[in-house]
């Protein structure tokens, strides 16, 4: 038996209605999808392949996808329909196709034959639908479907000429393996998770713009067209792509943009927006001790342009230079230069594709930079639920309780990437272990500020579909939502994660009271003056120079956890003793003012 032989599978399923399929679920057992599989959307009229790769060894490929078809006019019909396919290793089993649906008197699934032997895996089936529902004539209930609809169906079943039905078939147990990754070509020296991207399929399934069953692999070129802005902001001059005229997903070896993000010139694009002067691109501040208003004018100054141009009739053209609608930020010295135009800025150095969708790509830019302000490591916001929040991992992370994420509410100050801790910063720009699931909001409340993000994009996406003008509601949503500033606001900084809590009031006390937030603060506190005595500092506590590593993932051996404990006795004789003759030298002054 060979190995190397090829154990896909290859279907092709015919669309044989007027209405669109879109998917709902995806499982695969043995090998995986390749980029753009299976098809999130299938058209009305149309055919498409599905494939499922093997990899490499003995193992064959197996896997199953689910659709439901779209009635618009009846948006609470739910039909499905399922396939199961599978290719196995070995001579013990057979090659296979099968197909159920939940409504089998209104939607027929047909399995052409095929060849149980043999490799790879070539089949086909064809999914017909009544008429009288496809066409948006009227909804009936099964129960209710007359001799003449049943003959209707017994019709197209009938143009199949001996095409086996299995629309009865049991269902068969899969375990679901949702596998999705960011492979581009060679090596490329950054974080190959696509949490980005993730979090933005979350906010268009979530605005019912996507189907659920979306995922980073399955994007079709169209909808790529968005997450090529949504990268854009990363990699401003294109230099992560090969630049093809038929394929905008094409990830080249990634070494230009390496050199540029390590040693690129200042006032290239790479530089300026991930250390520069266009750091709000990323949601952050442009240097330490930036007021957060200004902040707060960049950033809405970029978003205003980029929404005005993805929805196409506010203003914004494709061809405005960027000497008019981005003066402060393009000059004769910039790199692209004031001169270029808004389709020279996000095409940069892939300008060859055909299919090139700059209002996508705008929106694309948008959601990232609301993405980003969400970010720990980007911004620090009011914490709105801080009894959720757990006790620090081992290596000083934050973390909430099992069943609960963070929620986020007004910025309290920008972050700067210069300075900051590049791990720490990182660390909560990824996920470690399995990939969230899109459609599964649950899979990304280990990331803070994922589900915060996702319902801020999602709201951006439903002004963006309704066309919504930005004077009428966008700017606003932005302005007093979105990037809303906290009454503690203050100037930028490096910070990544050191200061976590509520918001203060203008008056000084919290915005939400939480004694455990209380608490917690106090230990905070206590923990950096106890640090503060062993390190043998007795000048003034400095509260901004928190240690790389916090202490209790610095001190755990017994003769220093003795030693603190000793420190805290002592601290609290201490205060006692203090409150003591506090009270004592208090009670004979007002007996003297008194008396």
């Amino acid at each position: 038996m060979d190995i190397q032989a090829d154990y896909s599978c290859y279907i092709t399923l015919n669309n044989k209605t007027d209405v669109d399929f879109e998917l709902i679920d995806t499982l695969v057992v043995s090998g995986e999808w390749p980029d753009s599989q299976p098809p999130n959307t299938i058209d009305a009229n149309s055919s498409v392949s599905i494939t499922l790769k093997d990899k490499f060894g003995a193992t064959g490929s197996q896997g199953s996808v689910a659709y439901s078809l779209k009635f618009k006019k009846y948006p609470d019909t739910k039909i499905t329909f399922k396939l199961e396919f599978y290719d196995p290793y070995g001579p013990w089993y057979d090659n296979f196709l099968g197909g159920s649906t939940n409504h089998p008197d209104l939607i027929s699934v047909n399995v052409h034959p095929y060849s149980k032997a043999g490799h790879p895996f070539n089949a086909e089936a064809d999914i017909f639908a009544l008429k009288v529902l496809s066409s948006g004539e009227g909804e009936k209930a099964v129960a209710e479907i007359d001799k003449a609809a049943k003959a209707q169906l017994a019709a197209a079943r009938a143009q199949s000429h001996g095409l086996r039905d299995t629309t009865a078939l049991a269902k068969r147990p899969f375990q679901a393996n949702f596998s999705i990754g960011f492979k581009p070509e060679g090596f490329i020296p950054i974080n190959k998770d696509p949490v980005h991207e993730n979090i933005a399929i979350a906010a268009f399934i979530k605005a019912d713009q996507l189907p659920q069953g979306t995922t980073y692999n399955n994007l079709n070129p169209k909808q790529w067209e968005y997450f090529r802005g949504l990268l854009w902001n990363d990699d401003p001059s294109c230099l992560l792509f090969d630049d093809k005229v038929d394929n905008n997903r094409d990830f080249g070896a990634g070494l230009e943009w390496y050199d540029a993000f390590k040693a690129g010139p200042a006032n290239c694009m790479t530089r300026r927006s991930h250390f520069g002067d266009l750091q709000c691109l990323h949601g952050m501040a442009t240097k330490n001790g930036e007021a957060p208003e200004d902040t707060k004018r960049y950033i809405l100054t970029w978003l205003e342009v980029m929404y005005k141009l993805a929805c196409g009739n506010q203003g914004t053209a494709v061809q405005d230079k960027l000497k008019t609608v981005l003066p402060a930020q393009f000059n004769g010295s910039t790199n692209p230069t004031s001169d270029a135009t808004l389709k020279q800025l996000l095409l940069a150095t892939t300008p060859n594709y055909r299919f090139s969708n700059l209002q996508r790509r705008a929106l694309g830019v948008c959601l990232h930079i609301i993405q980003d302000s969400y970010a720990i490591g980007h911004t620090q916001r009011c914490l709105l639920n801080p009894g959720d929040q757990a006790n620090r991992d081992e290596n000083g992370y934050i973390q909430f309780k099992p069943g609960t994420y963070g929620r986020w509410g007004s910025v309290i100050s920008f972050h700067c990437y210069s300075g900051q801790d590049d791990d720490r910063h990182s660390h909560y720009d990824s996920l470690e272990g399995v990939a969230p699931v899109p459609k599964q909001l649950s899979t990304f409340d280990k990331i803070l500020g994922a589900r915060d993000a996702i319902d801020k994009s999602a709201g951006l996406i439903n002004f963006f579909t309704a066309q919504t003008k930005w004077e009428d509601g966008v700017k606003q949503f932005l302005e007093q939502d979105v990037f809303a500033l906290a009454p503690n606001a203050k100037p930028a900084n490096s910070d990544v994660d050191g200061n976590v809590g509520p918001c203060i009031t203008a008056g000084g006390a919290r915005a939400m009271s939480d004694t455990r937030y209380q608490d917690l603060e106090y230990a905070a506190g206590l923990q950096r003056k106890l640090a503060s005595l062993e390190g043998g500092n007795s000048g003034g506590l400095d509260i901004e120079a928190v240690p790389s590593s916090p202490l209790w993932a610095r001190h755990s051996n017994g003769k220093r956890s003795l030693k603190r404990l000793a420190l805290l006795v002592l601290l609290g004789v201490f205060a006692l003793v203090v409150a003591i003759v506090s009270s004592a030298v208090m009670s004979r002054l007002v007996a003297k003012v008194l008396f």
